[in-house]
């Protein structure tokens, strides 16, 4: 967050004050059952631009759409899956398309709050506390809202007679490191500097 505050003042003169929405994650949704990641080879998996270096690191085909495209593209097998985050998925009505969910998950779709650096050094030390402070406490309650609405969403895919595939542990270890792989190279390409760094501080010692 430090890194992230001290490009943020550098390239957009804005100060990061919070990163609100984790806890969640992209799943794979699909209409035909995967095993391995193998599977994955040739199939036509919806998704937006960010997940398009992923899909085809799977082997698979993107196709982008509109959210508002995906249960058209599913009911016409014009896509065999689409990634989405899952809190979404019943209130898009996309239910009656999807038959499987993959897991595990991958990436997180997120929140900054962001304040425009030269307002934020003006402002009186004890708002600024006030602001940390509160959004502290707004990032703990994000990650247990979005907890409580999953096992909700979970309850419901599984009255839906969505069934949850949880790839074996080799397999789930290699599909997460292929994730992974396909972010941190985009982001090395874009920004060598400052992709070489974020991997540092993001990789275990």
């Amino acid at each position: 967050n430090d890194y992230l505050n001290k490009l943020l003042n550098a390239k957009a003169n804005a100060y990061f004050v919070a990163r609100l929405g984790s806890g969640e994650l992209f799943q794979l949704f699909m209409a035909k059952p995967v095993q391995k990641v193998d599977d994955f080879k040739g199939l036509k998996i919806r998704g937006s631009p960010t997940h398009i270096p992923f899909i085809k690191a799977l082997g698979a085909e993107p196709v982008v759409t509109p959210p508002s495209e995906i249960y058209t593209a599913m009911e016409r097998s014009v896509v065999v899956g689409y990634v989405q985050p899952a809190a979404s998925i019943r209130t898009m009505g996309l239910l009656p398309v999807t038959k499987y969910m993959v897991r595990p998950g991958f990436y997180q779709p997120v929140t900054f709050l962001l304040v425009n650096l030269d307002f934020w050094k003006k402002m009186p030390e004890h708002l600024k506390n006030l602001i940390r402070e509160n959004m502290k406490k707004a990032e703990i309650m994000a990650m247990e809202n979005i907890k409580s609405r999953l096992k909700t969403e979970f309850d419901e895919f599984e009255k839906a007679g969505v069934k949850i595939i949880q790839l074996p542990p080799d397999e789930a270890a290699k599909f997460s490191k292929m994730a992974e792989d396909a972010m941190m190279d985009v982001v090395l390409k874009k920004a060598p500097e400052e992709g070489k760094k974020l991997k540092e501080l993001v990789t275990k010692k």
